[in-house]
């Protein structure tokens, strides 16, 4: 998902492809709303969770990201969701109890990008038995951790 030509063109991708071991075949999907790159992803639910990463910024350099979307495989469609909290680019995601964890990653900076310590939560499902403060009017929707 995404990807970008490096050094050539400096092109950003939406590009989705997915790759059959059966067939051992590469087929085109529905491109990501958001060209991005260097983006944490995660799979809940039977759809893949797409994180923030590096877009090109109004200057034409990369800038860390903030966006948030959804893949569903059957629909073959893209929906935005709630954006992070935190604009970051080489982040992880991971599933622990039905919440998807964004961890580290940071800002870019010329070439790099800056580590930093934060891990956000994101509850897909409905919050009233989750463990954050609910931002927003949405069930899926993105919170503060609380500390136990």
């Amino acid at each position: 998902m995404g990807g970008y030509s490096g050094f050539n063109k400096g092109i950003v991708y939406k590009t989705v492809e997915v790759y059959d071991p059966v067939t051992d075949t590469w087929s085109a999907k529905s491109d990501m709303i958001t060209g991005r790159f260097s983006l944490g992803a995660s799979v809940y639910n039977e759809r893949i969770y797409v994180f923030g990463g590096v877009i090109v910024g109004q200057t034409g350099s990369g800038v860390e990201d903030s966006t948030v979307e959804e893949y569903d495989p059957i629909s073959d469609t893209w929906t935005q969701m709630p954006d992070m909290p935190t604009r970051r680019a080489s982040l992880c995601a991971s599933i622990v109890n039905g919440k998807i964890y964004t961890i580290g990653g940071g800002p870019v900076s010329g070439t790099a990008i800056i580590a930093t310590p934060t891990v956000e939560e994101y509850a897909p499902d409905d919050l009233s038995s989750s463990v954050v403060s609910p931002k927003g009017k949405s069930s899926k929707t993105w919170g503060d951790i609380r500390s136990r």
